[in-house]
C-alpha cells in the first residue's frame, strides 16, 4: 500500500481583506508567519519514518499565503522539495494584491503555474476596486499560461 502526504502549510495567520466568512480575523489577525526553520526540521523528521512516499502535495495556506515574505516561502521550499521529490505543490491565494515580481515566482516556480484563488460573490471584497485588482490579475497570470482553479 502506497502512502500518501498532504500538507498544508499555513504560512502566516494574517490577510489583507476582511471577508465576513474567514475563520483567521483577516487584517485584524495574529501578525505571525511561520517559522521556516522549525518547519523545515519537522519535515526532515517525518522524512526519516516516511522515505518512499510519492503520493500527496504540500498546499500553501494562510491567511493569505503571500502576505508572508516570499523569501520566507522559499526558503521552506528549498529546504524540503528534494525529500520528496514527486509530490505537488500547490497554493490557495485570495489573489487581491499587487502582482510583483516575487509573488509570481511563487506561482511559478513552486507551484508550477498551477494553483488555486478564492471568489466568493457579494462577500469576498469590500469594494469594487478589489473585485478589478482580482480580475485583472486573473487575466494576466492565465495570459501567462497559470492554470487556476
Amino acid at each position: 500500500m502506497q502512502k500518501e502526504l498532504i500538507a498544508y502549510i499555513k504560512t502566516t495567520d494574517t490577510c489583507q481583506l476582511n471577508c465576513d466568512h474567514c475563520y483567521t480575523n483577516g487584517s485584524n489577525g495574529k501578525k505571525i508567519d511561520f517559522n521556516v526553520a522549525k518547519s523545515i526540521n519537522f519535515f526532515h523528521r517525518l522524512h526519516k519514518i516516511n522515505p518512499g512516499i510519492e503520493l500527496g502535495h504540500f498546499s500553501l495556506h494562510g491567511g493569505e499565503p503571500l502576505v508572508c515574505p516570499t523569501e520566507k516561502i522559499f526558503e521552506f521550499w528549498n529546504g524540503v522539495k528534494d525529500l520528496w521529490p514527486s509530490l505537488w505543490w500547490s497554493m490557495q491565494t485570495n489573489l487581491t494584491y499587487k502582482l510583483t515580481e516575487d509573488k509570481v515566482r511563487v506561482m511559478t516556480d513552486i507551484c508550477d503555474k498551477s494553483w488555486g484563488t478564492s471568489w466568493d460573490l457579494g462577500i469576498r471584497w469590500s469594494n469594487p476596486k478589489q473585485e478589478l485588482l482580482w480580475e485583472d490579475n486573473i487575466k494576466t497570470l492565465v495570459s501567462d499560461n497559470h492554470d487556476l482553479t
